[in-house]
């Protein structure tokens, strides 16, 4: 670090930083985090920190994770790529850090349509943390709900299945009967029943899920999200007169947090007007869905990352 105690590369100013992106991190405020990071990472460039050393390779861990959590897995890729390399080469093959790096990588490659990717560095990141903590540790539940996903973007929904299922087999006799944790679960089978089109079984995981998040966070972005999905499981079996207060409730939460939306729930958002579009259609509601059609292009809009040029 440079010797200038106070100076705006100095060791003073790089630990300020990184605390205050933390802090930033934390609060979900993407942008200030990125932008703290990227001094971070600037100054450690810039005062030659070897790019071995651990505390510099979590600055980029943690800069690559602020760019993923904003909706911008581009930049985040080409930061964790020769970042895993490194730290598979530093640290010991079970090392927490490089299963942290594989799962955000995983997420980032199924952002940009790396679906086998994705599937690949996932499967990797989940193996290891069943490992070493155990499928009832959180850790391992996040990252085997991600594999999930990951399985679904790729198109291998008995894969995505089974996955979630097994996970929910293992967890279900620990969790009390309205656990978030268990409404987590079940909110992640039922998007792959939903994706499957095994509509009556998404009905009943999700409603399921929606009792415990009605009860216990009502006012929650999840619980927003999982009446939406609810909705449309009940759209996916014409039963339109059920489908529409839970499509319109889903849509409405979502469409209230405005700008605090984070990047994930601007997707949520668009799928939430999309269903509305198609329960409208489907009752040959005409200007309904011309108003929904017009929602859903400026929702679109929304889902566009900022690139910083």
């Amino acid at each position: 670090m440079a010797t200038n105690q106070y100076g705006p590369n100095s060791e003073a100013t790089h630990h300020a930083l990184y605390n205050l992106a933390n802090a930033y991190r934390r609060a979900n405020q993407l942008v200030e985090a990125i932008a703290a990071f990227e001094r971070v990472y600037a100054i450690e460039k810039l005062t030659a920190v070897p790019k071995d050393d651990r505390n510099h390779m979590i600055t980029m861990t943690q800069l690559a994770s602020a760019y993923e959590a904003a909706g911008r897995a581009q930049e985040a890729i080409p930061i964790l790529e020769p970042l895993l390399v490194r730290q598979k080469a530093k640290l010991d093959p079970d090392h927490r850090d490089i299963m942290l790096t594989m799962v955000i990588l995983g997420r980032s490659y199924g952002s940009v349509g790396r679906t086998g990717d994705a599937v690949k560095s996932l499967e990797q990141a989940a193996a290891a943390f069943k490992k070493k903590y155990g499928v009832t540790h959180p850790d391992a539940q996040g990252v085997i709900i991600a594999l999930g996903n990951a399985y679904v973007k790729d198109n291998q929904l008995e894969a995505a299945e089974s996955t979630v299922r097994d996970l929910l087999t293992a967890l279900r006799p620990t969790l009390t009967a309205d656990s978030p944790e268990l409404a987590k679960i079940l909110a992640a089978l039922g998007d792959i029943l939903l994706a499957a089109k095994k509509f009556p079984e998404a009905e009943a995981t999700l409603r399921e899920c929606q009792t415990i998040r009605d009860k216990k966070e009502p006012e929650s972005l999840t619980t927003f999200i999982s009446k939406s999905v609810l909705g449309a499981a009940l759209l996916g079996q014409k039963k339109y007169a059920d489908a529409e207060p839970l499509l319109l409730a889903g849509y409405e939460g979502l469409k209230k947090q405005g700008a605090k939306l984070p990047p994930q729930g601007k997707v949520r958002l668009a799928e939430a007007i999309q269903r509305l579009l198609q329960l409208y259609e489907a009752l040959e509601k005409k200007d309904e869905a011309a108003k929904w059609r017009q929602e859903l292009d400026a929702s679109k809009a929304m889902q566009k990352p900022e690139i910083k040029p």
